[in-house]
């Protein structure tokens, strides 16, 4: 019944809101105006490198294009809002012609808010671009010290930051700004300016529209492993010839010259410059004897030979040496085995790869005239190329015995694994054999004659033989038996006893008939008596109404009395005074 009533009220609950249910027009401007009809969709979805939280971007219930920052814990299971951008900036975005042009070959230009982000290497704080200016969000900091969570690092009064990241070792935020590379020591809040040729038609650390527009490469400058170094390109749209390009906007349409390398038309020019960390010089006061001077912060640069030709595409950059440094350091941090057996070789490889590289930059790129022997350099090369591959040749051999000996291990962890099965399963079935054995004498029986027995006993049969099997008087069965002779025993005291109280409760019910006609003429008597109690009640109340009518007339009586005293007085003083009078007439 309770199911019943469950299932009705929850089909109220599911029928009574679609009674309220009206159709809603579907109109174009609803299909792009918020909420969303197909629900909040997460963007730029990232797995922190600690692995403990997932964190994305999703649009706010009242506007789908402004973007907050959220994070789901995969520990606890929780989704939070980590940054809420309205409320981190609550006036509207002034975004600078490059930005907007970054976010249209983006295809995020419909977007506001927080459209990008990135982790730090050990995975505590999120990087992130807002209006122009950088924020560093600290998810080890304090969760009710919201402030301090959030760390601005840079002014939008000294420009728009674009182009953020976090150097893989953390020291560092590189940024792009008013189209020159800066970067920002984590530790002091120093500012760098690495670059300062940028403006007009140069730009330093961003990617050109070629490589944007057709490669989508977005980044314009890396750092090194160890944050020691750090590349950018630069880029000169000088010999680009300018463009008009048409804008159809709602309302108009808008002719904005643009420099766009069309077919068949010079490309940007763009160089590759490498600046070391350690040579960075930050703003300082000078004595020059006449006074004191400001020296600007000063960053050298080693530009990268690219080859004669000037028209080239940069698809990447990247350290060689030093990233296959970190790779074989991670690596070696996953297995010690491996640091033992190719440290050595590594180090070797290394270095022969590097004097390679000078060779070749120092004899044949920039060798004015060329002179370097050819069989020297084919020979250097090819001990260089040999080493490399004798440390890749360690490498792949020392991988294959780690995967023989895993697959070994796995092969006798398997082969355990199964005898113990075996072992477990021979074990239950000789523990089973012998409960099964023991729970039968325990019963007395099998257990399906055993139920049968209850059976008839719970029915209250108890003229059915139980058979005791030989041996199995102390058995289940053998106690049942027992039991079963014990209950027909007291069942038939119980009748016998039931009889004589059943004689009895006729004899007490003869009395209680006789009883019962004594009361029934008592009560007529008492009847009876009431009756005249109540005459007599009725007399007294008369009597007392004669009484209280008396009382005044023995009053007028006693008064009469009084009066007619005085008059005998009267009379026998009259009849003295007559006998006097007669005495004396006598005389």
């Amino acid at each position: 019944m309770r199911n019943v009533f469950t299932a009705a009220v929850l089909a109220c609950a599911m029928v009574w809101p679609m009674t309220n249910l009206h159709a809603e027009e579907l109109t174009i401007e609803r299909l792009f105006d918020a909420p969303a009809l197909a629900g909040k969709t997460p963007q730029n979805l990232k797995v922190s490198p600690d692995g403990k939280r997932v964190t994305f971007l999703r649009g706010k219930d009242t506007d789908q294009f402004q973007l907050d920052l959220w994070e789901y814990d995969i520990a606890s299971k929780q989704t939070r809002l980590l940054v809420d951008s309205k409320v981190l900036m609550p006036d509207d975005e002034q975004l600078s012609d490059a930005e907007k042009a970054r976010r249209e070959r983006a295809r995020t230009a419909s977007l506001k808010g927080i459209i990008d982000y990135g982790f730090s290497p050990d995975g505590v704080k999120l990087l992130f671009p807002l209006n122009g200016e950088l924020f560093l969000y600290d998810l080890a900091a304090d969760e009710t010290q919201q402030a301090s969570r959030v760390r601005k690092l840079t002014s939008k009064e000294l420009g728009f930051a674009t182009d953020a990241r976090v150097s893989p070792k953390g020291g560092y935020v590189s940024f792009v700004r008013n189209q020159n590379l800066w970067a920002i020591e984590l530790a002091t809040d120093r500012s760098i300016q690495l670059t300062r040729d940028g403006g007009g038609l140069i730009s330093n650390g961003v990617a050109e529209f070629i490589a944007q527009e057709e490669m989508g490469r977005f980044e314009g400058h890396w750092w090194s492993p160890d944050d020691s170094m750090i590349a950018f390109a630069r880029v000169d749209e000088s010999p680009v010839p300018v463009q008009r390009r048409f804008e159809i906007n709602a309302e108009d349409t808008t002719v904005v010259e643009q420099r766009y390398p069309a077919a068949g038309q010079p490309n940007a020019t763009v160089t590759l410059g490498v600046i070391r960390m350690s040579d960075t010089a930050a703003a300082a006061v000078a004595d020059t004897g006449a006074g004191a001077a400001l020296l600007p912060a000063a960053a050298k640069v080693r530009w990268v030979d690219l080859g004669s030709d000037a028209d080239v595409y940069l698809a990447r950059a990247d350290e060689m040496t030093s990233r296959m440094q970190a790779d074989f350091e991670r690596a070696s941090a996953a297995n010690p085995q491996l640091q033992q057996q190719l440290a050595a070789p590594m180090r070797e490889g290394t270095e022969m790869a590097r004097q390679a590289v000078k060779l070749a930059r120092d004899q044949i790129v920039s060798a004015e005239p060329l002179n370097y022997p050819g069989p020297e350099y084919f020979a250097f090369y090819t001990r260089t190329i040999d080493a490399l591959v004798g440390v890749n040749d360690l490498a792949m051999a020392h991988l294959a015995a780690i995967l023989d000996e895993r697959v070994s291990t796995d092969r006798r962890e398997l082969v355990m694994m199964l005898t113990a099965m075996l072992l477990m399963i021979g074990v239950g079935a000789t523990v089973g054999t012998f409960a099964a054995r023991s729970i039968t004498r325990q019963l007395g029986g099998e257990p399906g004659e055993v139920v049968q027995v209850v059976e008839a006993i719970a029915r209250g049969d108890l003229s059915s033989r139980i058979a005791v099997r030989p041996g199995a008087e102390h058995s289940i069965v053998g106690a049942m038996a027992q039991m079963q002779a014990s209950l027909a025993d007291t069942v038939g005291q119980v009748r016998s006893a039931s009889d004589s109280i059943a004689t009895g409760s006729a004899q007490i019910a003869t009395g209680n008939q006789d009883l019962s006609q004594r009361t029934e003429e008592q009560a007529a008597n008492l009847e009876q008596t009431a009756a005249s109690m109540e005459q007599l009640t009725a007399t007294v109340r008369n009597t007392a109404d004669t009484a209280r009518q008396a009382t005044p007339l023995a009053g007028s009586a006693s008064s009469v009395a009084a009066r007619g005293g005085e008059v005998v007085g009267q009379v026998v003083a009259t009849m003295d005074e007559i006998t006097e009078s007669s005495r004396r007439i006598a005389d």
